[in-house]
């Protein structure tokens, strides 16, 4: 994929209802609270993103062991592909007619310009190791799945899912998704609107010596932060429940890092960096 970037924020509204929706002009963002888990072999999960009630995306996972004649081999498999509407694609390829699910980063392009396919494998384990190439193999924390979908008259719309992936490639963990209600148009990954929600004017953020301070006004309490890789790999992660400043560590290694904030739903970010 191109990696291209688009935005350089996120922020997402939602309720504290176990399926939180927001619409702003341009886009529809679904917070499923709590995470949908995925596990067990052969189980799946129905993701319905434009709120009709009919499901667009589907996730299943394997856990099993595979006999041959030369012995027994441990599988673990997580797929996701369309459900039951050939005009909703996930974004991947097709290499040697064996389909693949791209793994996007935060602010990666999902549009026009990507590649769709109607389903595909995203994980594969086999006694622990991986010896194919689907790109979310090793495990997986805070990435996205691009999607096409078709959403009203004879126009294509964008999006992503959020999830996690097991290393194992026997679990996955549905967090939120989003799509553009503008069609033919491209959506940065993880943006669930185009302009910074409000809610976080009470945080100052500030950076120096190897740390980064959070000065959080009253109405920012028991909103957790964290720190990670732009791969998605988590560095800290803490509750601040006490107003005032709060300082953390920032790796020597120069390298961007995503600072996100969330509480009951809400969720803004920021790339620190180096």
């Amino acid at each position: 994929m191109k990696n291209k970037r688009l935005l350089r924020y996120l922020s997402a509204a939602a309720s504290t209802a176990t399926v939180a929706h927001a619409q702003t002009s341009d886009v529809i963002y679904t917070d499923f609270d709590p995470d949908i888990l995925l596990e067990g072999n052969l189980q799946s999960i129905r993701v319905d993103v434009n709120q009709d009630s009919i499901d667009d995306f589907v996730f299943i996972a394997e856990d099993t062991l595979l006999q041959a004649v030369n012995g027994s081999y441990n599988i673990g498999r997580v797929r996701a592909g369309g459900y039951a509407n050939v005009q909703n694609f996930v974004m991947g390829s097709i290499p040697s007619l064996y389909g693949y699910v791209s793994k996007a980063d935060w602010g990666d392009e999902i549009g026009p310009n990507e590649e769709f396919i109607i389903a595909g494998t995203m994980a594969m384990a086999v006694d622990g190791q991986n010896p194919f190439n689907e790109p979310w193999n090793g495990g997986a924390y805070d990435q996205y799945m691009g999607f096409k979908m078709s959403y009203g008259a004879d126009s294509s719309h964008y999006g992503w899912i959020r999830l996690d992936v097991s290393a194992d490639g026997k679990r996955a963990l549905i967090k939120d998704a989003a799509f553009s209600l503008l069609p033919d148009t491209a959506i940065a990954a993880g943006s669930a609107q185009l302009h910074q929600q409000e809610w976080t004017n009470g945080l100052l953020i500030r950076q120096g010596d190897g740390l980064i301070e959070l000065e959080l006004g009253e109405e920012m309490k028991g909103t957790t932060f964290e720190l990670s890789e732009l791969s998605g790999k988590r560095i800290w992660q803490e509750e601040l429940n006490e107003s005032g400043l709060h300082r953390f560590p920032i790796p020597k290694e120069q390298a961007f890092y995503l600072l996100t904030a969330h509480r009951k739903g809400l969720r803004s970010s920021w790339k620190i960096a180096p």
